[in-house]
């Protein structure tokens, strides 16, 4: 539905990226949960079916490539969130290292509303 806030989850342990994906998701109108580790992006999805998770690669704990592996193992069949990348690693190599482990998309910092 057309202006329904929708809910996004934010795996990123910079806490200015954090604030200015939150504020550009805020604009866009969906609502953000954050959690700064790969772990936590786990847990959250494990209790909340997300539109989408925007997953840095590079996190304390877990990783954001494990915690993508680990959230496509988890999920129930015939749900797939999409998992979007959002690294500064911008090579071709590291777009295809987000494609293997199991992302959908992927996007380059800084990014721009």
């Amino acid at each position: 539905m057309i202006g329904t806030r929708r809910r996004i989850l934010l795996a990123e342990d910079n806490a200015v990226s954090q604030r200015i994906v939150k504020a550009m998701l805020h604009r866009l109108g969906h609502e953000v949960d954050i959690r700064a580790t790969g772990a936590g992006a786990v847990e959250a999805c494990l209790s909340f079916d997300y539109l989408a998770v925007l997953m840095d690669g590079f996190m304390p704990e877990m990783d954001g490539f494990e915690a993508a592996r680990e959230i496509r193992r988890l999920e129930r069949r015939g749900r797939r969130t999409p998992i979007i990348a959002l690294t500064a690693c911008a090579r071709p190599q590291d777009r295809q290292r987000c494609c293997d482990c199991g992302m959908d998309d992927f996007l380059a910092k800084p990014v721009t509303l």
